[in-house]
């Protein structure tokens, strides 16, 4: 009797080559790669569930016919067998039947017809279902986009062991490029079972690389991706960033990001050889947050691309509006005070990247890929961004038993290095104690050196101890240099006390207008102080031009944040 499976060793040999599980054997069995030519012949049994209909029976001949017709053949005489099944509610035939819609293997895509399909198998608790409708979800693959359900079916399918939603998942929430990994895993499986399906199985390997080279060097931008990852696996670093690059060229957004990493961390000249920055441009207007983030910092740092700040920090203002802010990128990207930080996630995405285009393991094979152990071998290397990267993981347990001891000992060695962030850490902790002995006089030291590099928060540290005498000498003059270095990179504390400052002419030469100007810039980040007394001066005309309107606009902004001081006060005007 012709079966449709493969051999154990063959799957073996086959998810090996990608490093992948049962999502692929599920789109072999659906795919004409095992097609011999032969005749099916039904054994009296099968022929017996048949007449009653039993739909294990249709979908088992309908593997028969995969199996045994080359082409489209295959599909042809399975898909009405798998569609009776599916439509009397067999779980396994929905699925398959989900795939090939989804792939257009034997016809033409239909993504409507494959979430339909994929969507009954998927509440029956079929595992692939799940993956392939979450990736589907989370993509707006042909569908209407959702990414809440989306993430829910991944998580679903990773509990059923998927390493597609596993690497969804985990390498996707902590960056937030779930989407994005999920459109990668999509493209890779159409390139396979488009691959596939002319296979022969007289040599696996060899064919499957041939038949994504025919592909990619027909320009299919998936199809390049995946060859890139096969020639990278095949330890043929040059070929793969060959390919990424190609793939980038024709607009794959993943490739799209990589090559600008490459460029950013100056890997292999690319910065000279291709036009990144044009490849980023016009992923940015096809609406990536993340080249838009990308492009923006590489200008605004001068890495990769001649240095425009203020070009740079447009793009990253833009970038913040859209981005996530509870991943990795939204946190560093969502203020100007912490986009130092994004430098440092960008430069070790980077230098993982480009280790791992040379050799070892990839981003979206497999499960072998571990990005904090992969940054740890960099911080061991003395990267002082990766030793900053791998504190914060430590000191917060992301993805790893929480360590502060050891977080604090990283963050030393990158303090020494000089790096400000991790001298600001190191202020922090000395300062409340947290993690190590408290030391105000040292707290104090670190936050002076970052200070002087421009971190605006610690220059904020230096102006309140300045201001109130607190583990240095009182000196007014210093606290005002400090808040008005901070205030100007935005820190929304130190243009409040910037602007009282000013209000009062304490310590500096009194100016109203400028004052009310710093207090607008702090309320206008939601600063419930600023709001409160600039609705305050406004209201009362003290100390600035009297404006009713403008005043009550900021109080009723105070309040609804939270300040008693503005509810009590409008409560005056509501009750008379």
């Amino acid at each position: 009797m012709l079966r449709y499976r493969k051999t154990k060793d063959q799957e073996t040999q086959r998810a090996r080559v990608l490093g992948i599980d049962g999502l692929l054997n599920s789109l072999a069995n659906v795919t004409v790669e095992n097609g011999r030519g032969q005749d099916v012949i039904v054994p009296d049994w099968l022929s017996n569930a048949l007449d009653d209909g039993k739909v294990e029976a249709m979908t088992h001949l309908a593997g028969l016919h995969l199996g045994a017709h080359r082409n489209s053949g295959g599909i042809i005489q399975a898909e009405p067998l798998l569609r009776e099944a599916a439509e009397k509610g067999y779980a396994p035939a929905q699925e398959q039947l989900g795939i090939i819609c989804l792939f257009g293997l034997g016809h033409d895509a239909d993504p409507k017809a494959a979430e339909s399909w994929l969507r009954l198998a998927a509440d029956q608790g079929r595992g692939v279902a799940q993956s392939l409708l979450g990736m589907m979800l989370a993509t707006g693959s042909g569908i209407e986009r959702d990414l809440p359900h989306a993430m829910q079916l991944l998580a679903l399918a990773e509990q059923q062991g998927d390493g597609f939603a596993r690497n969804c998942l985990k390498n996707g929430k902590t960056l937030g490029m779930v989407p994005q990994l999920a459109a990668f895993f999509l493209g890779m499986l159409r390139v396979l079972g488009t691959v596939l399906s002319s296979c022969n199985d007289n040599d696996a390997d060899a064919e499957l690389l041939h038949g994504v080279t025919m592909l990619a060097e027909a320009g299919d931008a998936d199809a390049c991706f995946v060859l890139g990852i096969l020639k990278q696996q095949a330890g043929k670093g040059a070929e793969a960033q060959h390919w990424f690059l190609v793939a980038a060229a024709v607009g794959h957004e993943l490739a799209v990001l990589i090559a600008g990493l490459l460029a950013f961390v100056d890997q292999g000249d690319i910065r000279d050889a291709y036009p990144v920055t044009d490849w980023l441009e016009v992923a940015t207007q096809d609406g990536s947050v993340y080249a838009q983030a990308l492009l923006g910092l590489m200008h605004a740092t001068g890495r990769g691309v001649d240095r425009d700040v203020s070009k740079g920090n447009c793009l990253l203002d833009l970038a913040a509006k859209a981005v996530d802010t509870s991943t990795a990128l939204g946190k560093f990207v969502g203020t100007r005070e912490t986009r130092s930080s994004l430098e440092m996630l960008m430069h070790v995405l980077g230098k993982v990247l480009a280790a791992q285009v040379s050799g070892g393991s990839f981003a979206g094979s497999g499960g072998g890929f571990d990005l904090l152990d992969q940054v740890a071998q960099l911080a061991k290397q003395g990267d002082h961004f990766a030793q900053f990267f791998v504190g914060l993981a430590l000191w917060s347990g992301q993805d790893v038993a929480e360590d502060k001891i050891g977080a604090i000992k990283w963050m030393q060695d990158a303090a020494r290095q000089g790096y400000m962030e991790a001298q600001h850490f190191l202020g922090i902790c000395l300062d409340t104690g947290d993690g190590i002995g408290r030391d105000r006089k040292e707290a104090l030291r670190w936050f002076r050196l970052a200070a002087e590099q421009g971190h605006a928060h610690s220059q904020f540290f230096l102006a309140i101890a300045s201001a109130r005498g607190d583990g240095t000498e009182k000196d007014q003059a210093e606290a005002l240099h400090w808040f008005q270095l901070s205030a100007e990179q935005g820190n929304a504390i130190s243009q409040f006390y910037l602007g009282i400052a000013l209000l009062d002419g304490d310590g500096v030469d009194k100016d109203t207008a400028a004052g009310a100007q710093w207090l607008l810039r702090a309320a206008e980040q939601n600063d419930v102080d600023a709001q409160y007394l600039i609705g305050t001066c406004f209201l009362l005309g003290d100390r600035v031009e009297k404006d009713p309107e403008s005043g009550f606009r900021w109080l009723f902004k105070a309040e609804s944040n939270g300040s008693q001081d503005a509810k009590e006060l409008l409560d005056r005007f509501r009750n008379d």
